[in-house]
C-alpha cells in the first residue's frame, strides 16, 4: 500500500513537471508583436513640416519574426494606405529578434492628402496592421482630427523656432508622444519659448 502511495505521488509529480515543461516551451516558441499608432516628428521629412503619424513595432515574443511590411487602416477608405515611408520600404522584409523594434512614419501631408483624394473629413478612426509571416497584428485605433491636423501643420510652417528645433534633432532621429494632444502642446511651446535639450521627448528609433 505504502508503495502503491509512493508510485502515485510520483507519477503525479512527473505530470506536472511535464505540464509545467511543456508550458514553458510553448511560451518560449510564441510569437507576440505589439503595434502601436503616435504622433511625432520626423525631422529626415525636410521639405515637409516634418509632423508625422509614428507606426513602432516591437517584438515582445521568444522568437523572430520577419516583419513584410505595415498598412494604414482608414474607416471608410475601402483599400488600405502603405505605411512606410519610401527608404524604410527597402529594409522590408526583415528579422526583428526579441526584444527589437522598428519604427516608421507617415507625412502628416501625405496623410492629409490620402484623406482629400476620398472626401474624408473631420473625425477619422484609424489602426496600422504589421505583416508578418505567420498573421497580422494591429494597433489599438486612433482617431484622425483633419481640421486639427491641417492647423498644427500650417502653424509650424511659419515657426523659426520649430525648424530649429527639427534642424537640432536632425542627428538623433524622430521623437514621438503618446497623443495628438501632447505632440500639439510641445510644439506651441517651442514656438513660445524655445527648447531646452533636457526636455526633449525620447527618440522613437529608427522611424
Amino acid at each position: 500500500m505504502f508503495v502503491d502511495w509512493i508510485a502515485t505521488i510520483a507519477g503525479i509529480g512527473g505530470l506536472v513537471t511535464g505540464t509545467i515543461s511543456l508550458a514553458v516551451t510553448l511560451r518560449e516558441k510564441r510569437r507576440t508583436v505589439k503595434v502601436a499608432l503616435g504622433w511625432g516628428i520626423d525631422p529626415t521629412y525636410q521639405k515637409t513640416s516634418g509632423i508625422v503619424l509614428l507606426i513602432t513595432v516591437a517584438n515582445t515574443g521568444y522568437q523572430p519574426v520577419t516583419l513584410n511590411g505595415a498598412r494604414l487602416h482608414i474607416r471608410g477608405v475601402t483599400e488600405a494606405l502603405t505605411a512606410v515611408k519610401p527608404w524604410t520600404n527597402r529594409q522590408l522584409p526583415m528579422n526583428l529578434q526579441p526584444g527589437g523594434t522598428f519604427a516608421t512614419s507617415i507625412s502628416s501631408e501625405v496623410l492629409l492628402e490620402m484623406v482629400r483624394a476620398r472626401a474624408h473629413r473631420g473625425r477619422i478612426p484609424m489602426r496600422a496592421v504589421v505583416e508578418t509571416v505567420f498573421k497580422d497584428f494591429k494597433s489599438s485605433r486612433v482617431v484622425l482630427n483633419t481640421s486639427r491636423l491641417e492647423e498644427l501643420v500650417a502653424f509650424v510652417k511659419g515657426s523659426a523656432g520649430y525648424g530649429r528645433f527639427k534642424e537640432f534633432i536632425t542627428p538623433m532621429g524622430s521623437i514621438g508622444m503618446k497623443s495628438f494632444d501632447d505632440l500639439a502642446r510641445y510644439v506651441h511651446t517651442l514656438a513660445r519659448q524655445g527648447f531646452d535639450i533636457r526636455e526633449i521627448p525620447e527618440i522613437a528609433g529608427d522611424a
